[in-house]
């Protein structure tokens, strides 16, 4: 199988620009705690920055007030798997739509870690990238599903390393009984599920959820249609519908297929696609 581990290569502007200004921020908040002047309240959510609504943004760049070895050790780790998963999803997605799922899904885990703030008097804080993190791990793990990730001399699952990262964290976090971290954590992956669902058109890998979905991106499919403009050159009286070329034709029968199955044709859509296979071949 493939690795989809990104190989040694440039990083690419946003997530470099993501990675030096979380290093930096982190780095000189822990300078500058030596000097008694503390960072974080500036940066993270509270229930006392509510009005700050900056906050619900820049959050991710701040670390709480934890040991020095604590926080650098964090640091490391957060940014080796921002780059381990968000490389290979902005040479998948590309660029804006990497930002949209970044910032996207950290305003959304700040808006549930406030709330949770507000609802458990622990912790009086929020801060670090995990939303954003969980949501990076689950897109990753969605557009990846069916492939395998080379890790030393291991060949892993997406799914297994969804588990191990994310999954387990959210568990701790139950245990714990740390339900603001859970509810922001949570909302991550909520958001990174939807953001593959609706942006990328990509179903989960859980069976359960495929009706679900099946009817989610038929709904984003008739919208699509509905909000484009074609004029078809050839009207079928009977029907009121289209008529496609046989290239036209076989080209929208497969996308469909892709999307929700062969079993989404009907059986003239089936019928039609078996007549021009056998044109061609006869002409071959």
């Amino acid at each position: 199988m493939t690795p989809i581990f990104p190989r040694p290569s440039p990083l690419r502007h946003p997530l470099k620009a993501i990675l030096w200004v979380l290093f930096l921020s982190i780095l000189g908040g822990v300078i500058l705690s030596y000097f008694d002047v503390r960072l974080y309240p500036h940066l993270a959510v509270s229930t006392s920055s509510f009005p700050n609504i900056w906050t619900f943004l820049t959050y991710p760049f701040a670390a709480l007030p934890l040991p020095t070895f604590t926080i650098l050790f964090h640091l490391a780790f957060d940014l080796f798997l921002l780059f381990a998963f968000g490389a290979p999803i902005i040479e998948r997605i590309g660029q804006k739509r990497f930002l949209v799922l970044f910032f996207g899904a950290t305003l959304l885990g700040g808006l549930f870690a406030f709330l949770g703030l507000r609802l458990w008097p622990r912790p009086s804080i929020f801060a670090g990238p995990s939303p954003a993190l969980f949501a990076l791990i689950t897109s990753w793990t969605i557009l990846n599903a069916e492939r395998t990730a080379h890790l030393a001399s291991f060949a892993l699952r997406p799914l297994w390393i969804f588990l191990l990262l994310v999954g387990l964290n959210l568990v701790l976090n139950a245990i714990g009984e740390n339900w603001t971290y859970l509810a922001a954590n949570a909302s991550g992956v909520f958001f990174g599920y939807a953001f593959c669902l609706i942006s990328e058109h990509t179903r989960s890998c859980i069976p359960f959820l495929y009706p679900i979905e099946r009817t989610i991106l038929r709904a984003i499919n008739k919208m699509h249609s509905h909000s484009s403009v074609k004029t078809p050159k050839i009207i079928d009286f009977r029907t009121g519908q289209a008529v496609l070329d046989d290239d036209q034709f076989m080209d929208e029968m497969l996308a469909k297929i892709s999307q929700h199955g062969k079993g989404a044709l009907n059986l003239e859509e089936q019928k039609r696609m078996q007549q021009i296979s056998t044109r061609k071949a006869s002409k071959n």
